[in-house]
């Protein structure tokens, strides 16, 4: 993944590892290896798996999906709520900056990144920048 928005669903993906404003592991994904990721938001729906590695950097983390290794990061919002076979070292700092809209707010922060990602097509035939 790049930088912007992402989602993953399935197939399985090997690993994912993504710099964004935000990341939603939807809850029939399965991760096999780890999940590397930075940005304002990350969450992992209930039924998600990742089977490696969760590290995270960024403002918040919703896991509620299933971690089959360690979980390690800085955030200054964490919630816990699906199973982790590992361990859990995540340092959070609730005395860091509030972006707009708070904790697990549903809309974005003040700043919007728009990425696109152009097929071999639109290439061929001019249509991208």
């Amino acid at each position: 993944m790049a930088a912007g928005d992402g989602y993953c669903r399935s197939p399985p993906a090997k690993l994912i590892s993504s710099a964004g404003q935000a990341l939603l592991v939807g809850e029939d994904a399965q991760i096999e290896d780890d999940l590397i990721a930075a940005g304002y938001s990350l969450e992992t729906e209930r039924g998600s798996t990742v089977g490696g590695e969760l590290l995270y950097g960024g403002y918040q983390a919703l896991v509620a999906g299933n971690m089959e290794e360690n979980i390690s990061g800085g955030v200054t919002a964490f919630e816990l709520g699906g199973e982790v076979a590992g361990n859990v070292n995540v340092e959070v700092d609730r005395g860091g900056a509030q972006p707009a809209g708070g904790q697990f707010a549903p809309g974005p922060p003040s700043y919007t990144f728009l990425h696109r990602l152009w097929s071999s097509g639109e290439r061929e035939s001019g249509g991208f920048p």
